[in-house]
């Protein structure tokens, strides 16, 4: 049968015979299970690092994250209550000044000075919300020891400056 074809088959007599296709598939089954272990590895690696971070909110992870003592959790569960509270005052501000905006740009004519002091209104009470919170992560900063602000650098979801959610005026 190898008259007619130049190359030897790759499932020939020799080769079944010989173990050669079960160790061809041995080293490709092992191949997979390095691989899989790598992957489990890497994931496993990144529950762990989840598991630090579980919790019903942002106080839940940095209490576990920083070791908070009692007190240092209830100054921070009350600054950051506090937060809140003034940022609940802002916000339906800035969705009614958003709204307001929206109207003005889609009046016609538009009169310019009137949409550009709804744009002043909203970019103040932005200004606002962000000096809040940022005086509120300061004030956060200042329950913690030195070991436990330097570990809160590291953690990015804390540094990185404060992103505003708005819902879009309907």
């Amino acid at each position: 049968m190898t008259g007619w074809l130049p190359l030897k088959p790759y499932f020939d007599e020799e080769t079944v015979e010989g173990g050669q296709i079960m160790t061809r598939f041995s080293k490709g089954l092992v191949g997979v299970a390095m691989l899989s272990g790598l992957i489990a590895l890497f994931l496993l690696s990144q529950t762990v690092r989840a598991e630090e971070f579980e919790g019903k909110g942002r106080l839940a992870r940095l209490q576990r994250y920083l070791n908070l003592t009692d007190e240092q959790t209830e100054a921070a569960r009350s600054l950051f209550g506090q937060f809140r509270e003034q940022a609940r005052d802002i916000v339906p501000q800035m969705r009614e000044a958003r709204k307001e905006l929206q109207t003005l740009i889609q009046q016609d004519p538009r009169n310019q000075s009137q949409i550009e002091a709804a744009i002043d209104r909203i970019t103040g009470l932005r200004g606002d919300l962000m000096k809040l919170g940022v005086s509120s992560r300061i004030a956060f900063r200042e329950v913690l020891t030195s070991e436990q602000r330097q570990k809160l650098d590291e953690l990015k979801e804390f540094v990185r400056p404060p992103r505003f959610r708005h819902q879009r005026a309907q």
